[in-house]
């Protein structure tokens, strides 16, 4: 039952280096009988936790405190010794200690003065035989230090879905000793929860109140977990207690990073920080899929191609909190990159290259990848929107778990009654994310995954024959399609290259509009867009078209003044615009005057995104991340707006955007078939020894 990557004992008395797993020799006794002796010297236990995975993780990484042990120098010197995490250090054998308490090493602690005794004159031969005695002794403590050290097997084993659940594709995260599985499942409801899996059980249990939950990771202990609520919050909870708690609002169920400082990042709209305790979250940059290094300062992102340098591609960059440099790892990927500590020190990078897991080794100091790219898991699957987040988890202690891909296409496009009642679903051909409907109700445009990249693409999808066709074909990214009022053109936006317009029947060139910018809306005239100012979507501007100075006007500013402003929509007749802004430390709608108008009105009430007007201006729709809203507005003359009450139509969990009938009768949303698809949860014990062998 001994053997490599199999732990058994006591958790409280392991060594660290069977704690995590690895080879073990006799040195573990040491180990296990330091332990005994500082809990003797001190009356207190060494190391304990609320489970087995917490007491696991303090013996290997938990400050041993010496200075509590009423004891004479040797006696703590020999405890030192025995209570080393480095394995090569560490007390070899057992009969040294006595060598140690009779003869402390003088420049540590050394020995009361004592009288010299009496020399004794030595026989001949003694001398000799001490000389081959040390010899002998010298080469046998040698040896293990000259053997090639035992590389542990890699150990599989899945992990399948709950009873009545099914495992949708997600992020499994590992805590950081290797032993617990937080993942989610989704019940008969499709309503997704955590459940957590300990290594030393047989048994699953869910987390309470963590309904709609995704991605969660670890906080750096293995006690609590961080994880998106919906597209509504993002939350916490200690896997003592149970109790989760609302750390901060955000746009998006994107992923996050937990520092040994006391710190979170995570992706809303950019990315922010946050103390683990909550509060008031600090926009940093542009960027997503963050991961924090050891020393707790510096992480990974991911960044996207940067519209002031057309030339860029999506890279990973490595940046210090509080630092505007960056400096660069990986360019052209086409996923996050996920470091990963393994037993001994040495760090790996994890990437995606199409459906495989590449493993590289890095340096953190330098920043540098070191050594060749080495695939060690194939047909792995991805998440987010777009796909670029790897279906994987990875501890330090050499544990990893993924799911492969559940090749879950485009997902849906179905069509809902104002009830939540499904009418009708589109053909699979048809089918994109982020529909957005034309104003005559005729056409959807949607976005679609190139079939040789990780980019996305336009594609119009004619709503009564039932055919879509693609719109651009370009190698970046395509995104934000916007219908002029007429519904035959469409203008939008490609990642680091600018704003463009096009037919939507697909004839003609595309026309370049804005160079090097990004837009988020138009107005139905086509007269003026909406951009981001600077980087990410913390400021917007209304700039005219033509952007020259021969149209005699000038760009102002629009949205709050505090705060990330995203999701802005015109109303129909161009008069008023609708947005989200995060300026009260929630996302709320808002209603603003289209310059040179003034005034601003807050629509939603406890919270909302992702906003889309009736055809008529005289309904405003909203998700809150669990559901629909809609508000009755009144847009009147010389800009002025009067709203109602929010009320709910229908609970849905929106995963790729939704568009309006321009009768507001019917909505068109996107799902996919994350919560339906059963992927287990592989986990791989003692990953990294393969790249050893």
């Amino acid at each position: 039952m001994t053997q490599a990557g199999v732990i058994m004992g006591t958790a409280a008395y392991m060594a660290p280096e069977q704690a995590a797993g690895t080879a073990v020799d006799k040195r573990a006794d040491i180990w296990s009988f330091g332990v005994v002796l500082h809990e003797m010297l001190s009356g207190k236990r060494l190391f304990s936790g609320d489970t087995v995975a917490h007491t696991l993780a303090d013996v290997l990484r938990a400050p041993i405190e010496f200075n509590n042990v009423t004891a004479p120098a040797p006696l703590k010197n020999l405890l030192r010794r025995c209570l080393d995490r480095n394995v090569s250090t560490r007390l070899r054998d057992i009969g040294e200690a006595r060598v140690l308490l009779q003869n402390p090493i003088a420049e540590d602690l050394p020995a009361p003065s004592a009288p010299p005794a009496a020399a004794k004159k030595p026989g001949f031969l003694w001398p000799a035989v001490a000389a081959l005695g040390v010899i002998v002794a010298a080469a046998a403590l040698a040896v293990p230090y000259f053997r090639p050290a035992t590389v542990p097997e890699v150990t599989r084993f899945e992990i399948h879905a709950p009873p009545g659940t099914v495992l949708p594709l997600g992020t499994p995260a590992v805590s950081p000793d290797g032993r617990t599985i937080v993942f989610t499942a989704a019940d008969k409801q499709q309503t997704l929860r955590l459940y957590v899996r300990t290594l030393d059980s047989l048994d699953t249990r869910v987390l309470p109140g963590t309904e709609n939950a995704a991605h969660p990771f670890f906080s750096p202990d293995g006690r609590s977990i961080a994880f998106a609520s919906g597209s509504r919050e993002l939350m916490r909870i200690d896997l003592a207690d149970g109790a989760p708690r609302v750390l901060a609002d955000l746009t998006g169920p994107w992923h996050g990073s937990w520092s040994q400082n006391g710190v979170i990042l995570f992706q809303s709209s950019g990315l922010n920080q946050i103390s683990a305790n909550g509060g008031t979250p600090n926009p940093l940059l542009d960027a997503a899929f963050p991961f924090f290094l050891p020393d707790g300062n510096r992480f990974l992102s991911y960044m996207t191609a940067q519209a002031s340098k057309p030339e860029d591609k999506p890279h990973i960059d490595l940046i210090a909190l509080g630092s505007k440099q960056h400096t660069p790892v990986l360019s052209d990927v086409s996923s996050a990159a996920i470091p990963a500590t393994v037993p001994g020190g040495a760090m790996y990078l994890l990437y995606m290259r199409r459906v495989n897991v590449i493993a590289q080794q890095f340096d953190p100091s330098t920043g540098k990848l070191l050594g060749e790219p080495t695939a060690i898991l194939d047909n792995v699957g991805r998440v987010a929107n777009p796909a670029l987040m790897p279906a994987l988890g990875v501890s330090a202690s050499g544990t990893l778990a993924f799911q492969r891909s559940a090749n879950q296409g485009d997902g849906r496009l179905t069509w809902y009654d104002r009830t939540g009642k499904p009418i009708s679903e589109l053909a699979p051909e048809a089918v994109g994310r982020g529909p957005v409907l034309s104003p005559d109700g005729q056409f959807a445009a949607v976005l679609r995954a190139d079939t040789s990249s990780l980019n996305e693409a336009i594609w119009v999808t004619d709503l009564k024959r039932g055919t879509s066709s693609r719109l651009t074909f370009a190698k970046e990214r395509d995104r934000f399609p916007v219908w002029s009022g007429d519904s035959k053109r469409i203008t939008f936006n490609r990642d680091g290259v600018g704003v463009f317009e096009k037919d939507a029947s697909g004839a003609g060139a595309e026309v370049l509009l804005l160079p090097g910018k990004s837009q988020f809306s138009r107005s139905p005239d086509g007269k003026y867009l909406i951009q981001n100012e600077g980087s990410g979507p913390g400021k917007a501007i209304l700039v005219p078209i033509p952007a020259d100075a021969a149209s005699g006007k000038n760009p102002v500013a629009v949205g709050s003044a505090n705060g990330r402003n995203q999701n802005f929509e015109f109303s129909p007749d161009g008069k008023y615009i609708a947005y989200v802004s995060s300026e009260t430390a929630r996302n709320q709608v808002y209603v603003q005057a289209t310059p040179p108008g003034t005034g601003r009105w807050q629509i939603s009430v406890n919270g909302g995104i992702n906003p889309h007007w009736r055809r008529d201006g005289k309904e405003l729709y909203f998700s809150d991340g669990e559901e629909l809203l809609a508000v009755d507005v009144t847009l009147r003359e010389g800009a002025s707006v009067s709203a109602g009450s929010p009320h709910a139509l229908f609970r849905i969990n929106i995963t790729g955007g939704y568009s309006p009938a321009p009768d507001g009768q019917r909505f068109l949303i996107h799902t996919d078939y994350s919560t339906e698809a059963d992927s287990p949860i592989i986990v791989v014990q003692n990953w990294w020894a393969a790249l050893k062998k």
